[in-house]
């Protein structure tokens, strides 16, 4: 799947196939977050667990903070 990011006036928009996200105030790593679970979504299905691959998105706590 081909996707683009382009920034725009007030943040960018994440195009994929024939879908186009917009994320407003700020560039991507303010809503990274969002934006990969958006990208999850237009995937679909990430794999079983017999899948020779799967996708992730994990969210963990950073290293000076307790889990």
């Amino acid at each position: 799947m081909k996707m683009t990011i382009e920034s725009v006036d007030n943040g960018y928009v994440v195009s994929a196939e024939n879908y186009c996200f917009v994320y407003q105030e700020g560039g991507p790593e303010n809503h990274i977050q969002e934006m990969l679970l958006d990208l999850l979504d237009l995937i679909g299905e990430s794999g079983g667990r017999h899948d020779k691959e799967r996708i992730y998105i994990d969210i963990r706590p950073g290293d000076k903070y307790d889990g």
